[in-house]
């Protein structure tokens, strides 16, 4: 009787956990699905993320997605294999390699040569400054001189 017991109560325990374990799986499935969905510009709504394309297509697509998911692939294969599919124009954000590493750098290029460029120009105008500052210096002791010899 007690044998049986512990039995049941093993077999009951195994049962629990085995649901859990399915239903993380499932969970991590599903966020994997939605982390795809919307990495991936719809092929057919032009401009939206997958996740937001309400086409049948889309609908059709999304269930591939989970199918190959829940067969055991890994979320990087799926999501390059609907690239190879579709075409790498599918990136909601560009990768960073060859001439794509372009749109990563060229906003910090442009901020750095800005930058260096008011730098430059307020250093420019600090110069012309100090050049107009000299010169009004010397026509205002020209002036005190002519005043100070009109006196005597």
């Amino acid at each position: 009787m007690k044998k049986s017991r512990s039995i049941i109560l093993l077999a009951i325990f195994w049962v629990l956990l085995l649901s859990q374990l399915s239903r993380a799986n499932a969970d991590s499935i599903e966020q994997a699905a939605q982390e795809i969905y919307y990495e991936t510009l719809s092929p057919f709504c032009p401009g939206r993320a997958l996740a937001d394309c309400p086409t049948e297509q889309a609908t059709i697509l999304k269930a591939k997605i989970k199918t190959e998911l829940k067969s055991g692939k890994s979320k990087e294969s799926v999501y390059e294999g609907i690239l190879k599919e579709y075409g790498e124009h599918l990136r909601s954000m560009p990768s960073m390699s060859g001439w794509n590493s372009i749109v990563w750098l060229a906003p910090l290029l442009l901020l750095v040569g800005g930058g260096l460029l008011v730098i430059l120009k307020i250093r420019a105008k600090g110069d012309d400054l100090d050049g107009n500052a000299s010169q009004s210096d010397n026509s205002d002791n020209e002036f005190i001189a002519k005043i100070k010899s009109d006196r005597h």
